[in-house]
């Protein structure tokens, strides 16, 4: 696949991820030969959860293009005063670029934060509603334009 990305996005995106240029270049390309039809992935083990757990934890994984990947895990607590405490890496073609470590509780129940690499950029929001942590957002990667998808997708119901 042919790109008309700038030098300075190859620039910019090279030193975010402390990589040259043309190892950059050469995982961007690669990344973009090896993109499935799927343009967000989400991987996750399936999970049963007994209505006696009170607290339990739950891995999850997602690809954006195989651009970028957010793997992390879920630590929840149920019942009346539940939380959810999200611990990733958000990582920008095998480099983590940023670690999110927040909370979901009754009084915060959605947290969004935005990626922006050069090449790639995203908004990604965690949140709870009837019983299920969800991620929704839009997630971009540059080619010859931006080409964006948007995603929603229950991560584990309890």
């Amino acid at each position: 696949m042919e790109v008309n990305i700038s030098q300075s996005q190859w620039e910019e995106t090279a030193k975010l991820l402390n990589l040259s240029i043309e190892e950059t270049q050469k995982r961007y390309m690669e990344a973009l030969d090896n993109m499935g039809k799927e343009m967000v992935k989400i991987n996750h083990e399936a999970l049963t959860v007994d209505s006696t757990d009170k607290d339990f934890s739950f891995p999850f994984d997602l690809s954006f293009f195989g651009i970028v990947t957010l793997k992390g895990e879920l630590t929840i607590t149920t019942g009346d005063n539940w939380s959810v405490v999200v611990k990733a890496e958000v990582a920008l073609l095998g480099v983590t670029i940023i670690n999110i470590d927040q909370t979901l509780d009754p009084s915060n129940p959605e947290f969004c934060f935005d990626v922006s690499a050069g090449v790639a950029k995203a908004s990604i929001c965690f949140g709870y509603k009837d019983s299920c942590i969800f991620i929704k957002g839009e997630a971009c990667y540059l080619a010859f334009s931006w080409s964006c998808t948007d995603f929603e997708e229950n991560i584990v119901c309890f």
